[in-house]
C-alpha cells in the first residue's frame, strides 16, 4: 500500500525509508529497489546499516547523523522524492528538511507514537503528508485481493529472495519479544512449532 497507492514509487526516485531493517522496512527496501528507486535507509545502528545496504539501500543514516546531509549527498542537494516512515512520533518532522519541495511523506507505522509533523513546515514546502489506515486504500475484498496479488507477484519475480528470515521455535517467544523490544530484529522473524 505505501509504495503503490499512498505514493507510487517510480524508477529513479530517491526514497527515505525509516525502520529500514525491520520486517516491513526490509520488504519495502527490496521492493523499492526492484522498481528502480534509490533507498536512503534510516537505521539505529552500524549493524542495521550493513543489513540495509545488503537489502539494496544506496546510503544509510545511523541515529545521530543528519538525514538531510545524507540525502543531499545522494541527490546533490535536490532532496528525496518521498519518505516512507515506519517509526512515527517526532521522526516525521526530522524527515521534512530532507524531502524535496512538493515531495511526499507517508507514515505507515507508529512504533514511536502517532506521527506529529510540523504542519506549517509541510505546507510551506508543499510536501504532501499521509498517515493512512489500511481502510483508506483497501475498500473491500477485491482491493485487498489485488494488494495481496501484487505482493505475491513481486515474490514470484524474486524481489524478496534476499529477505533476511530468522526462524525461532514457539518456545522461544520470550526471546523473540525481548529482541523486538530491544530493537535487535533484522528482517523477518517467524515463530514455528
Amino acid at each position: 500500500m505505501a509504495l503503490r497507492q499512498a505514493y507510487q514509487v517510480q524508477s529513479g526516485d530517491v526514497i527515505i525509508l525509516t525502520g529500514a531493517t525491520g520486517a516491513i522496512g526490509s520488504i519495502l527496501t527490496l521492493w523499492c529497489t526492484s522498481l528502480g528507486a534509490k533507498v536512503v535507509a534510516v537505521v539505529g545502528s552500524a549493524a542495521k546499516a550493513e543489513q540495509a545496504v545488503a537489502n539494496g539501500a544506496v546510503a544509510t543514516v545511523v541515529n545521530g547523523t543528519s538525514i538531510k546531509d545524507v540525502v543531499d549527498s545522494v541527490t546533490l542537494g535536490g532532496g528525496a522524492d518521498a519518505a516512507l516512515d515506519g517509526v512515527g512520533g517526532d521522526q516525521v518532522s526530522a524527515l521534512i528538511p530532507a524531502v524535496r519541495r512538493g515531495g511526499y511523506i507517508v507514515s505507515y507505522g507508529n512504533a514511536a507514537g502517532r506521527a506529529n509533523p510540523d504542519r506549517v513546515e509541510l505546507e510551506r514546502r508543499a510536501i504532501s503528508f499521509d498517515d493512512p489506515p489500511l481502510s483508506k486504500y483497501l475498500h473491500g475484498q477485491e482491493e485487498a485481493q489485488r494488494a495481496v496479488d501484487d505482493i505475491f507477484r513481486a515474490d514470484d519475480h524474486g524481489v524478496f529472495a534476499a529477505l533476511p528470515v530468522r526462524e525461532l521455535e514457539l518456545t522461544e517467544i520470550r526471546r523473540a519479544h525481548a529482541d523486538l523490544e530491544e530493537r535487535r530484529i533484522l528482517g523477518v522473524t517467524v515463530l514455528t512449532t
